[in-house]
């Protein structure tokens, strides 16, 4: 077989990549894709042949992909975390309604970088975002917050408005499901809209692969 021909067919197979484990390499030249190359095959190494090879991603106890890993956690506390309570975690780049968002993952649980804002002192009412968060990330502010894991993301549609906040989710860092109670914090902020509830596309527990 030439050169070019098996590019073509290392080309071809590596969009199945994702589905198999290994390219391997037949007696006559020809490429094909299997979980374990056979005694009289030949496993070829993606990376070696130039071809794009995917990173480390983060799945659901029923093997359905959340999202690429793109971080993981890196602050000074960190290995304190793990000695305390085990707790690790990672960032992921989820796409939801056509955008990329950055999702922390933890084993059993899934939550934002952008806190979800009330006026009530008990998370019930209009949920917010501070207009900070639109422009000080690079990806789109992503709040989680009831019922269940739902995912809220900015009413674009609505104009920043001042807001008296006094109670919030995703505030505390290890325990970002739980209402916390905020000193009145008069800020701008903008009315946030539910998209889904990913307890309902993903099952815990997380892993990474």
């Amino acid at each position: 077989m030439g050169k070019g021909m098996l590019v073509v067919l290392l080309v071809a197979v590596s969009a199945r990549a994702e589905a198999a484990d290994v390219l391997c390499k037949k007696p006559n030249g020809v490429v094909v894709v299997r979980a374990a190359c056979k005694k009289n095959q030949t496993q070829l190494n993606p990376a070696e042949l130039g071809l794009q090879t995917q990173g480390p991603a983060a799945y659901d106890a029923l093997g359905k992909k959340v999202g690429d890993v793109i971080s993981v956690r890196t602050n000074l506390d960190f290995a304190q975390d793990i000695i305390n309570t085990g707790v690790q975690e990672c960032t992921v780049a989820f796409k939801l309604a056509a955008s990329l968002f950055a999702l922390r993952i933890r084993k059993d649980q899934l939550a934002g970088y952008t806190p979800l804002l009330f006026e009530s002192e008990d998370c019930s009412g209009t949920p917010y975002i501070a207009t900070q968060y639109l422009s000080a990330h690079l990806f789109p502010p992503v709040a989680i917050g009831p019922p269940g894991s739902t995912a809220y993301v900015p009413d674009t549609q609505s104009s920043p408005q001042a807001i008296m906040a006094k109670s919030a989710f995703g505030v505390h860092p290890d325990h970002p499901d739980l209402c916390i109670n905020i000193q009145d914090a008069s800020l701008e902020a903008i009315p946030a809209l539910p998209i889904t509830d990913l307890n309902t596309v993903f099952t815990p527990p997380f892993s990474v692969k």
